[in-house]
């Protein structure tokens, strides 16, 4: 980085660079992420810059972009909406950037779709579920996904997080899950089951 008391100026790119990684900190503490996934959001950040990913695109969402894709890449569960929340952003601009980052970063992490997530979110609220109940249907839910490739938003949601609470022994009442999405006893069952016989590799 030059030095400007040696009578040189910072580049564009170096001021972009410092102002991003001074958000990026602000954004993890607010969110109150761990400085490994700060670490990592910076990493995208400068790759970001460096192969010119941010020309024409807002610094914000950039940078909130690199934070998201960080805690993911960790295994961290950060609920986007809240991000934009806090950095004060328009949802689906951004959930858009994030999938075009992840792609031109050649990030190997399944990314979940934010919809799905959010209502996970807002089931797992409603219902009083642990946070391992909902941590645990977010890590599945790329595979879930896939599995009910065709069922509604809401019954992906429902069951991912039915699933898990299966799986983590705290089973909670099939109703329960369904009044919360305002889907049927029997399309929640079938869903359960697919997600069994996925999981399980049968046909």
């Amino acid at each position: 980085m030059r030095c400007i008391a040696a009578g040189h100026t910072r580049s564009n790119k170096e001021k972009k660079f410092i102002e991003g990684q001074r958000d990026i900190a602000l954004l993890c503490s607010h969110a109150r992420l761990p400085s490994y996934v700060e670490k990592e959001a910076r990493g995208l950040f400068y790759r970001c810059l460096n192969e010119k990913f941010t020309a024409g695109r807002s610094m914000e969402e950039i940078v909130l972009a690199c934070v998201y894709l960080a805690a993911r890449v960790h295994g961290r569960s950060v609920e986007l909406a809240r991000l934009c929340e806090l950095s004060e952003l328009d949802f689906p601009p951004v959930e858009r950037l994030i999938f075009i980052l992840h792609r031109l970063l050649h990030l190997r992490i399944p990314l979940r779709s934010q919809r799905i997530e959010r209502l996970a979110h807002e089931y797992a609220n409603k219902l009083r579920l642990s946070e391992s109940v909902l941590q645990y249907a977010l890590k599945h839910l790329p595979c879930i996904e896939h599995i009910l490739s065709k069922r509604s938003e809401r019954v992906k949601a429902s069951a991912a997080l039915c699933y898990a609470s299966s799986a983590q022994n705290e089973n909670y009442p099939l109703i329960a899950f369904c009044r919360v999405a305002d889907i049927g006893l029997q399309t929640l069952r079938r869903a359960c089951s697919d997600i069994k016989r996925g999981k399980d590799g049968k046909n």
